[in-house]
This record gives C-alpha cells, structure tokens and sequence, in this order.
C-alpha cells in the first residue's frame, strides 16, 4: 500500500480507506482484463509478471466538499478516449464522461458528486480501443461536526444499536424484485439529472460494449423509480431513445465477428450461425431486461420502449470495393423470423431492412442444409452513371423531367446451395430500401428512389420518404434491380398560376396525381369517388388488395376495382347499401371525413371538438351532423382552411391541398 503517513481506520478489498480532517483516500484494487486474452489482474503497488502490472486506479473523496479525485494509468499509452463511470452504493450512475489519457497512458480527473449517498461507490475505467478495463470501490462516509462519522439516513440513531457491517449488496441489474433506489433523506432523483445521463451514454455508445451499455441503461432506468408521475412523463422520450439505442447496439454486429474476404475488386463478408445466434439472444436479453428494469421503476415499457423493431445490425465500413456482399446461412432467417427479428445491412450507403420471412423459397419455407444467402450491392462507375444520365437529359421536357441526384446501385439476393447459385427475382415480403444521394440542389421533398426496368428500359417509381439529415430516400419493394434517388418535375400548361400549382406538382412528382392529357390537369373539374379512392391509395402508399369488396356496382374488371377492395377493407370508404357509387361526386365535406379516417388510421388520433367554438373552428356553411366532428378536426390539422364548403363538389385542384397536407401529416 501507498505510505501517506496517516492512521489507517478501515481496510477495504484490495486495498485500505483513511480518514483524516474529513478526507477519505482511497487505494483501490485494481481489476483489469483484456476481454479478447480473458485474462490480467493487476493490483495497485502490486508485483506481478503480467503485462498489465503497470495499470492502476486510485479514487480520492473530500467528505466535507463531495470531491471525487480519480487517477491512474493504462496499458495501453498516451492519447486514449477512457470512458469512466461511477455507480453509486444503489447501482444507479453518479458519473459518467470520456476523458484522454495522458503521457505514458496516465490520467487525471475530478467530479463533485451528485446525490451523495453512503456506502460503497464503484469506479470503471474503460479503454475501447484495447478493450481494457479498470475496476475498484471506494466507500463514502458523510462527516459531522466534529469530524466523526454520521449514522446513515435510514438507520436508527441509537447509541446502543449495533453498527452496520457494511453496504448491502443490491440484486442483479434487471431483477424484477429490486427495489427502488433511495437517494440522500430520501429526496427522489432529479428529472434533469437523469436527462444529462441518458444524453452522456448514447454519446458513449460507441465505445462501449453491448453488455456495459445495457448495464449503464439500466442503472438510469432505477434512478428513475424515485420521480413523480410528472417527472416521468418529462423524461419518458430520452429513457426511449435510451432504450432504442441499447437494444440497437446489443444487435449490431461487430467487424471482428466478420470473416471479410476480398478479391478482384470484390468483398464477401460472411458470418457464422454461431454468432447470428448469440446477437438474436442478446437482442432477447436486453429486451426482456430493459423492461424488467422499466416496470420496477414505475414506468410503462409498452409506452416507452414503444413499436420500434428488434434487428440484426450489420454495417460494412468501406474498403474502398464498389462490390460488396453479405453472407449468412440460410437457417439463420429461419431463426430471425421464429424471434420476429429483422436484418439490416448498409452497404456503400444503401440500407436495406428485411422483415422476418422474406427471403424463405418462393415455393418452400426451408432451404437445404448449409446454404447460403448472400445480399450484394454493387455501385455502377462514373461511365455508366453517365450514360444513365444521359439517356435521362435526352427524353426530358420543360414540364416533365428527371434527374439523377446520386448513384445507381445494383441490389441482389442470391442462395447458395448444393454447388448451385439461384437470383431471388422476388420477395414474400417487401424488403425497406434506404437510398443515398449527393446533390441536394432542387426540391427534396420531390425526390423519389427509382428501379431501372431492363425489359422495358424505363425507371419505375418505388416511393419517396425523403430524410434531408441522412440524405437518404426510403421506398419499399419486392424485388431487387438498379436503384437510384432521382428528382422528378412534373407540371401542367393549365395549372400555371393557380393557387394549387405547388400542391398539384408536389404530388405529381410522386407519382400520386396524374393529368388528364400530357399538358393538361383540369384542376378545376370535380372529382369521383373512384378517382379520390385512387389518389389516397397512392398518398398512404397502401398495397392493392384483389378480390376484396362485394359491392353490386363495381365490377371486376373495372380499373378501379382493386383500389376500391383495399379502401373498403381498410375503412376508409365503405358505401351504403351494398354499393359503393364509384361515378358519384365527392363533395368537400365528404373529403374532410375521408381525410381524417386516413389520418387516424394511419396517422394518428383525431384532435376532438372544443365546445367553446362549437366544434366550427375555420369552417362555415351547413355542414352536416355526420361530418361535423370531422371538418372540426380536419381544421385544426390543418387538412382544410377557412374556404371550405362543405356541399360543395370538390374539384381536382382542392382535393390536391388537401392530400398534399394529408401526406405531410401521416409521412
């Protein structure tokens, strides 16, 4: 032990507390491993023939002042990022920041705590890079007046009582039993302190493994059990990104769990059903006890860990090859369906989300016996992208053009099996595409991801969720070919100057509206309830459904049959009498209601009417009993203005504003 000329009161593991005027120095023992080797214990001022003989952690704490002193040494030299984290005697964090280390792997740093606490306090120092950590206690003693120590806050002051022995010891992280942590005379833990944590973890997360995040995730999560339901409620979304990013982490596979293979030009990266195996049951694991933690604390983990989905992460960082695939073994989709659990891979950009069950055999639900399945993005060159780009400029007009606004990528899904190698032409399910782009110049929000058709030679429209942040535009399909993000300008000789001119173009640029000629839109003729069930089937990007109405008037071969099937399935036109009326009018009232059922469904809840108004916010004229609650929420949506009529037939160019609207509030 370190010589400091003082009285020692108090012995601790691996190492021994003194007290002097109120100071507490603290000589830690020392347990550091590399997690790869599983092996190094070092001790402070220990000799030992290990390599890490030469790592060391001493904690000191000012009692009177709260003052945490943590110094040391790693391995691993000079110019580390070192995350350090201190849990408090109730397991919950008391500190949490990244600092560098200093010359020869020393470093040096300080922090007042928090929500002072007795008992024993854990200090981790953890090095990434060499996967290296530090570990030691340190135990906190308050002091009175007169410099001796104070009974604890829950213990009786009682001079005859027995002192304690020690700290207790909590149950595992995760233990549905545990209790509620305590925190100083009992005084709940701060709504704002916790928000700082949650926002120090996730700004960690990449340093720290699976595990340790997990763990960190759930000390914040217990700290949480001492707030009021309104102190909840306020951090509710930070403990739900929290958990979204943990459970992310916990699926992401690493690049040292990757057999990467390059040649000519090309990458493979394989992985084992060893490890997809371990990452679906620590995706399980942290799930179950990130809830677990979430219900001991009070909290709603339906609420706040919420829709999102569990995914097996797979991220290839560039190597500079335009040819990359992904290999797994055909089972283990079996595997990720049975868990309900998708695969994500990013390749040179592109994302692609694959829903459990897509890729099983278009005629059977099992794949022979060591057969591989292997996702392959291949970005064209320059040349090619130009020739692309050209034969674009060469068919375009003034009012109808489309621009390439990056790559164009070739996806494919092939399996491997018995010596063979087969294309998946097509999916059971449709797979998430998120495809990149560079030039932000024109309107984002008319970007579209586009696949290249060789039969015809012609792109075809997929969909387009843009994201401005990640410049990436996402679209659903069922097939793989050449991708791209292009801009596509659509506009019409009559809708020049009218008040819908951005509306209508807006939507034409998605594929939604159409005109009635190559110049013409008509904005000013009304609309059928046919054609307003087939503009919303492309607003809400709803998939046709075949053979699924029973209405006298509409019949099969009818262009509007299918659409017609899928909205009356949905709910969202139902005609009356066993007919749907498909040349009726649709008057603006009639498109409120419409409106707000797909709001709703896809959306979300309708506002309600406020009895000061009498439920007319921004409306006039005779709306009738059934569609009033509608046009009232329609309103204050935003979905319909002051211009509303509500007998009134609506025309192309009205219906255009409200979908346009529709679409931004549902997107």
């Amino acid at each position: 032990m370190i010589d400091i000329g003082i009285e020692p009161v108090q012995s601790v593991e691996g190492g021994m507390s003194v007290r002097t005027s109120g100071k507490i120095v603290v000589a830690v023992m020392i347990a550091a491993w590399m997690w790869a080797s599983m092996s190094m214990l070092a001790t402070v001022g220990a000799s030992t023939h290990v390599a890490a003989a030469a790592a060391s952690l001493t904690a000191e704490v000012h009692a009177d002042t709260d003052e945490v002193r943590i110094e040391g040494r790693i391995d691993s030299g000079e110019g580390k990022w070192l995350t350090v984290v201190v849990l408090n005697p109730n397991r919950s964090i008391d500190y949490i920041d990244q600092i560098r280390s200093g010359r020869e792997g020393s470093f040096l740093m300080a922090y007042r705590i928090g929500n002072p606490v007795e008992g024993t306090y854990t200090v981790q120092v953890h090095d990434a890079e060499s996967d290296m950590r530090l570990t030691g206690t340190f135990e906190y003693l308050r002091s009175d007046p007169n410099g001796g120590p104070q009974p604890p806050p829950d213990s009786p002051a009682d001079p005859q009582a027995d002192p304690p022995e020690g700290p207790s010891t909590d149950p595992p992280p995760g233990s549905s039993n545990e209790p509620p942590p305590s925190t100083p005379s009992g005084q709940p833990a701060e709504a704002g302190d916790i928000r700082q944590q949650v926002e120090s973890i996730i700004a960690d997360l990449a340093s720290l493994a699976a595990r340790e995040a997990l763990e960190l995730a759930q000390a914040v999560i217990r700290s949480a059990a001492g707030l009021n339901d309104e102190e909840k409620s306020r951090i509710q979304d930070d403990l739900a990104a929290l958990v979204q990013a943990v459970i992310r982490k916990a699926g992401t596979v690493d690049a040292d769990e990757m057999d990467i293979r390059t040649e000519d030009r090309t990458t493979a990266v394989r992985l084992s059903e060893t490890v997809i195996r371990e990452k679906i049951n620590l995706l399980d694991e942290a799930a179950e006890r990130l809830a677990e933690s979430l219900e001991a604390a009070g909290l709603d983990s339906a609420s706040v860990m919420g829709p999102g989905r569990k995914e097996l992460r797979i991220a290839w960082q560039e190597d500079g090859n335009r040819n990359v695939g992904i290999g797994l073994p055909a089972e283990s989709f079996a595997h990720l369906a049975e868990h309900g659990m998708y695969l994500s891979v990013e390749i040179r950009g592109v994302a692609i989300a694959v829903p459990p069950g897509s890729f099983t055999g278009p005629d059977r639900n099992e794949w022979e016996e060591g057969a591989v399945i292997e996702i392959s993005v291949s970005e064209l060159d320059e040349e090619d992208v130009a020739r692309f780009a050209d034969s674009l400029r060469s068919s375009a007009s003034e009012d109808n053009r489309f621009t390439l606004k990056g790559g164009v990528f070739d996806l494919n899904v092939t399996a491997a099996e018995g010596g063979n190698k087969t294309k998946l032409e097509r999916f059971k399910a449709k797979v998430i595409l998120e495809i990149p782009y560079s030039d932000t110049s024109g309107r984002e929000e008319k970007f579209g991801v586009y696949r290249f058709d060789p039969e015809n030679g012609s792109w075809q429209y997929v969909g387009g969720r843009v994201d401005p942040e990640s410049r990436k535009v996402a679209a659903r399909t069922q097939r793989f070919s050449h991708y791209a993000v292009m801009e596509y300008f659509r506009s019409f000789d009559d809708i020049k100057g009218h008040p819908a001119q951005d509306d209508i173009e807006t939507l034409a640029s998605k594929h939604i509206l159409f005109g009635v000629d190559m110049s013409a839109f008509a904005p000013d003729r009304t609309i059928t309830r046919a054609e307003a069930a087939s503009i919303l089937v492309r607003t809400l990007g709803m998939d046709l459904h075949s053979g699924g109405h029973a209405f006298r008037d509409v019949e099969a071969g009818a262009w509007y049959a299918d659409i017609v099937g899928t909205v009356a399935e949905a709910g969202l036109m139902i005609g009356s009498a066993g007919q749907f009326r498909p040349g009726d009018r649709v008057t603006e009232e009639e498109m409120a209601v419409l409106a707000m059922r797909a709001y709703e469904r896809f959306g979300g809840s309708q506002p309600g009417i406020d009895p000061e108004d009498d439920g007319r916010p921004a409306i006039r004229g005779d709306v009738s009993p059934w569609a009033v609650e509608a046009a009232a929420s329609a309103a204050r949506l935003g979905l319909i203005d002051s211009e509303f009529q509500p007998r009134r037939h609506a025309t192309r160019a009205w219906s255009a504003s409200v979908f346009r609207k529709l679409l931004d509030a549902v997107d």
